[in-house]
């Protein structure tokens, strides 16, 4: 497990807050207005299990690369905003992550959260958001390359356990998802947010690790949508 770490930086975590809600604006009309502003993000970014960042545009859309403190060194992955937006704001009072890219096989982070119980989530079950006995994984669908440090949407997917089965080697039935992660970030929130500095509630704090997610939700449908009209 992680050792215990101060939460994010008070000026970051606002910061983030007003990121979030431009990205919002701009998910809702990309025609409407300027985009978010990413370089906001930077000041105070890393915390954690976090080294550093760089927001970035890539194919028209705005994207995260996150390095973290892997076993074998610093690691980068990259996220869409709305997503990098919610697991930052879910680990802003405690928790970790942690990565083995040693050359030997595919290395998916991981938040390894203590409270309220010692669980690990595994981020592309967050990401597309896998239910109890589904898999989550990368794809090679249109001619995307899947790439495991690419944790962007568009390489990402969820099929049946069953079927995973069927064509893979046996795995356990995984259960955890975006539930377990609210549970323990409302449960860090409690623990550490009276002395963090942040002025922020609860309720409003669960709402932002919700929409961020539910932002990248709606992008990713839009994409399939007007990919399934052109067939």
């Amino acid at each position: 497990m992680p050792k215990p770490y101060p939460p994010m930086h008070p000026i970051a975590y606002e910061a983030r807050v007003s990121v979030l809600h431009q990205h919002r604006a701009w998910v809702a009309n990309p025609a409407a207005g300027p985009a978010a502003d990413l370089d906001a993000l930077l000041p105070h970014a890393a915390h954690g299990s976090i080294s550093g960042i760089e927001p970035e545009w890539r194919e028209g859309s705005p994207v995260v690369v996150v390095y973290f403190y892997g076993t074998h060194g610093t690691k980068a992955r990259i996220f869409d905003l709305g997503d990098f937006l919610s697991l930052d704001f879910a680990l802003a009072f405690g928790g970790g992550v942690t990565l083995n890219d040693n050359g030997n096989g595919l290395s998916y982070p991981q938040l390894r959260m203590r409270r309220p119980v010692g669980r690990k989530l595994y981020v592309p079950r967050l990401l597309t958001d896998a239910g109890p006995a589904e898999v989550a994984k990368l794809h090679d669908d249109g001619g995307y390359r899947g790439d495991y440090h690419d944790l962007r949407r568009v390489g990402l997917t969820w099929e049946p356990l069953e079927i995973t089965r069927r064509i893979d080697k046996p795995m356990r039935t995984p259960r955890l998802g975006r539930p377990a992660l609210y549970q323990a970030a409302a449960s860090y929130f409690q623990a550490k947010q009276p002395r963090s500095g942040i002025a922020t509630s609860l309720g409003e704090h669960l709402t932002a690790i919700r929409l961020g997610f539910e932002l990248e939700d709606q992008r990713h449908a839009a994409r399939q949508g007007a990919k399934l009209a052109a067939e």
